[in-house]
């Protein structure tokens, strides 16, 4: 399981919720049809919501590889 991250949305959507774009297999939102990005297992997206309580931001913020 993973989560990706909708634009579109502006949140965090489960892997339950992707759908793969037959034609470029991407990785697409099932609630508004946009490209998902970014890429957290379920173990790293709860280490998250406890490190900044709650709405995990997007991938961007925390791209740096540094320590949370």
């Amino acid at each position: 399981m993973s989560w990706r991250f909708c634009d579109k949305c502006l949140k965090w959507i489960h892997s339950e919720h992707h759908e793969i774009d037959p034609r470029t297999r991407g990785v697409m939102c099932e609630f508004c049809d946009s490209w998902l990005r970014g890429h957290l297992t379920d173990d790293m997206y709860l280490d998250l919501v406890d490190y900044h309580r709650g709405k995990v931001p997007a991938p961007e913020s925390h791209a740096s590889g540094g320590e949370l």
